[in-house]
């Protein structure tokens, strides 16, 4: 999608066929005016319709319908796109492409390693999250009791109504 007042070209994180979009898996259009991104292509996409273009209409029966050979859609058979590196630095219109994914013309393409430290950070986190949420809770619970031990206000009654009927209060 673009922001014709900045001018600026997001890229969604995946393609509407899911597949991850990266500086080296994404074609940019460039308009005629110079350093202005119109739209981006999926790379995959289009491997993938071409795959289908020409096999699924071939003329031998046994090459028709062939399934996609995993190395074609390999993001190592991939390269950047010409054209975004111009006398040394990155051309100017990859300032106006914004990768969702984060892997953009700013950053190294991704190796596996990155791939995987990313999706353990991303457990880790959501573990202390899970943790701290439980933390929280149990440390609510143990006030609230203390609050209704102590002869609390009705509302943390009725919120361990059950709980105060078991503990006999």
């Amino acid at each position: 999608m673009i922001n014709h007042e900045t001018e600026m070209l997001t890229v969604p994180a995946r393609c509407p066929r899911g597949h991850e979009l990266t500086a080296r898996t994404t074609t940019i259009g460039v308009s005629g005016r110079p350093h202005a991104p119109t739209y981006w292509s999926c790379v995959r996409c289009i491997r993938v319709a071409c795959w289908r273009a020409h096999y699924d209409r071939h003329t031998d029966l046994a090459e028709r319908g062939k399934p996609i050979p995993a190395e074609v859609l390999a993001e190592t058979a991939f390269k950047r796109p010409a054209g975004w590196f111009d006398n040394g630095r990155p051309a100017r219109w990859t300032e106006r492409v914004s990768f969702a994914s984060g892997w953009g013309y700013d950053r190294d393409d991704p190796t596996l390693e990155d791939r995987q430290a990313i999706r353990d950070a991303v457990e880790r986190a959501e573990r202390d999250r899970e943790a701290e949420q439980a933390r929280r809770d149990r440390e609510k619970a143990n006030a609230d009791l203390l609050a209704l031990c102590r002869g609390g206000d009705v509302a943390v009654r009725t919120d361990l109504s059950g709980l105060a009927h078991r503990i006999g209060v």
